[in-house]
């Protein structure tokens, strides 16, 4: 099974400790060490454990103020089955109208589809031979989720020079004994590693070390014209359990607009079939023009398959 690298070495961490009472507290230092220690590998063991084949339906809904930029409903499917990948992304909007679009891959060839408002039907906007490398990065970020603060992976996160961890302890969480972190990431923007992105500065996060090192939930922010803005995610397990799921429900907070998104997930292995990454699964003609091509030696004519043979004999044996 095909397996994604996270780009880091087990224990290997830069470390900068903010200045606090405790940061010599024996307790303190024993438990970073084991966070270092412990955690990529557990990252790692995670990521591999994710099938080959699986469906994954996310619903998420929004709550409170308006942003135009977020429909009201979204209804997002991950499919993968080895080196094939399809993601369909359908939206509903405050009145009620639904549209979408979606992105596959298969052996053959990649596509994007759209899908207007008040419409049933699915539109090709392209069509290519050649594979779609930023539809399996996706892939790749949506199987990081549970790493992730807001735009930041916290495998790279905490081996970079300028991520300070400033605080770290255990803290109860319902039945669950975790692990409170705060940090403090001071990157500059020309060097920040999602470009475009909201430039996170610094927050909290919560990790269960019984869950591969998961993320349970995390408060991050950013800085814009002198005041911290906000960003919050929760994660809850589909059962007490469940212990590293690619899925899972909870929240995702926009408190400087007043908005939560409240995401539900339905997970389901060796589900997706072959057919679902082609565009007949979309009710579109499939592409002659776009099959493989067959080697050019297969379609010659018997008669001149001999003659060349023959010919060939002939040249050597009048070199030797």
């Amino acid at each position: 099974m095909k397996t994604w690298q996270l780009g880091f070495v087990p224990g290997v961490a830069w470390l900068c400790i903010c200045a606090s009472a405790g940061a010599q507290d024996p307790a303190v230092l024993e438990l970073e060490s084991r966070f270092y220690a412990e955690a990529p590998k557990a990252w790692q063991e995670y990521l591999a454990s994710i099938p080959a084949n699986f469906v994954l339906v996310s619903h998420a809904e929004r709550e409170g103020g308006v942003i135009s930029s977020i429909p009201a409903k979204t209804r997002t499917t991950w499919k993968r089955m080895n080196d094939c990948y399809l993601q369909i992304e359908e939206y509903q909007d405050a009145s009620g109208q639904e549209y979408g679009e979606a992105w596959g891959q298969n052996p053959d060839y990649s596509f994007r589809l759209s899908r207007k408002k008040g419409s049933t039907a699915w539109t090709l906007t392209r069509l290519v031979r050649e594979q779609d490398e930023e539809l399996r990065h996706r892939f790749e970020r949506m199987c990081l989720t549970r790493l992730t603060l807001w735009n930041l992976q916290l495998p790279q996160l905490i081996r970079d020079r300028q991520f300070r961890l400033c605080t770290i302890r255990w803290q109860t969480y319902g039945e669950k004994q975790l692990v409170h972190f705060e940090f403090e990431y001071l990157k500059a923007p020309e060097e920040y590693p999602l470009r475009g992105g909201l430039r996170i500065q610094g927050g909290w996060a919560l990790l269960d070390p019984d869950d591969f090192w998961l993320l349970t939930a995390y408060r991050v922010y950013t800085i814009e014209r002198g005041h911290r803005v906000w960003f919050a995610q929760t994660f809850q397990s589909p059962s007490q359990s469940a212990r590293g799921k690619l899925y899972y429900s909870g929240t995702i907070d926009l408190p400087s607009v007043e908005v939560t998104m409240r995401v539900r997930q339905e997970f389901s292995p060796d589900s997706a079939r072959s057919e679902d990454f082609r565009l007949s699964a979309f009710g579109i003609a499939e592409p002659p023009e776009l099959s493989k091509p067959t080697a050019w030696w297969l379609n010659m004519p018997w008669w001149l398959y001999i003659s060349l043979s023959g010919l060939t004999l002939v040249l050597l044996g009048l070199a030797y």
